[in-house]
């Protein structure tokens, strides 16, 4: 039985963050979790004070070397995440974060779509039926291209994937993007750190686009629901919270893809993914049972409840490192890595 101080099933989310090497997995991480409130500093890979990349080797070579997790919460709910390495060398924590995990968020850099890496989590996803939903990121950089890498990740990836946002500008005139659920443009605040947006009616420049994948996106979700359908067909609108509920179910089946898009260094676009997470991927309890093996040999059904035994898989171990006397200048780097 859960404790006061505890999070029940259903409102816990169980996410491991894959890409290729450099799309920006860590970054976006720690531009959730600054814009949440979870940690107190906005971190910098190439500065060595991302969240999640703590070891000297990692904060040196300015990648991820292991899974490290951090966590944010969003009315009421937390969200752990699970940082990967993007490079086929460190595959095994990878692999190892893909099994504790109820769903899986791919970032796909805008700039250089989907690369090797990707494309191999995401075959490993898929084994474990993962519903996934993909941040499209480093929309401010020079020559980057949502339409490119949506493309890309269609044909590389699933044709179950579908945009629910559309980026206002690229590169230096990246400022916002039109949220397809709400109809409206958020446009993001000048040195804004939190992905903090004013929101105001769709810009001219994108109408076209808008109504051409809002219409796309309010059909494909009516095809997921017959009661939908039917409204649809008859020329009723579909709310902002049935197409939530119909898009959910839709995730959790595996059957689409949502496809997000902004720049986690700039912190654009990160509030809006935070709560489609929260709101679209499957809490654990939705996963199904697990099937364990008794001391006795026996198969052993666990069942992802409140009310039943504490069951646990150990998926990761580490060891803090030792400083032998007289090195205190090394715990202070340590510590700043860390912290």
């Amino acid at each position: 039985m859960a404790s006061a101080n505890c999070f029940q099933t259903e409102n816990l989310r169980n996410v491991v963050v894959l890409g290729h090497g450099g799309s920006g997995k860590t970054t976006l991480i720690d531009a959730i979790c600054f814009a949440a409130g979870s940690s107190k500093r906005k971190g910098n890979v190439t500065q060595g004070t991302a969240l999640t990349m703590t070891t000297p080797e990692e904060v040196a070579h300015e990648m991820s070397m292991q899974t490290t997790v951090a966590h944010a919460t969003l009315d009421g709910t937390k969200v752990n995440f699970l940082d990967t390495p993007g490079y086929m060398d460190f595959m095994g924590d990878t692999m190892s974060a893909l099994r504790v995990a109820d769903a899986a968020l791919f970032v796909v850099g805008a700039t250089s779509g989907v690369e090797v890496g990707t494309d191999r989590t995401w075959r490993k996803a898929k084994e474990r039926a993962l519903p996934a939903m993909v941040f499209v990121s480093m929309m401010d950089k020079d020559n980057a291209n949502f339409e490119k890498a949506f493309n890309e990740v269609r044909e590389n990836l699933t044709q179950a994937a579908i945009p629910v946002e559309v980026p206002i500008g690229s590169g230096d005139g990246f400022r916002g993007i039109v949220n397809l659920f709400s109809r409206r443009a958020h446009i993001y605040k000048d040195g804004t750190e939190t992905g903090e947006y004013t929101e105001e009616d769709i810009p001219e420049e994108v109408a076209a686009e808008y109504e051409k994948w809002e219409t796309e996106l309010m059909e494909t979700l009516a095809t997921t629901d017959e009661g939908l359908l039917d409204r649809y067909l008859e020329g009723e609108e579909i709310t902002r919270e049935e197409a939530i509920e119909a898009m959910a179910l839709a995730v959790g089946r595996g059957e689409l893809v949502p496809v997000f898009c902004g720049s986690a260094e700039t912190s654009f676009g990160v509030r809006a993914v935070f709560r489609k997470i929260v709101e679209l991927f499957p809490h654990p309890g939705q996963s199904g049972p697990i099937h364990a093996e008794g001391q006795d040999g026996s198969e052993v059904v666990l069942q992802p409840t409140d009310d039943e035994s504490t069951a646990a898989l150990v998926f990761k171990m580490t060891a803090e490192p030792c400083f032998p006397a007289g090195q205190e200048h090394d715990v202070e780097r340590h510590l700043k890595a860390v912290l």
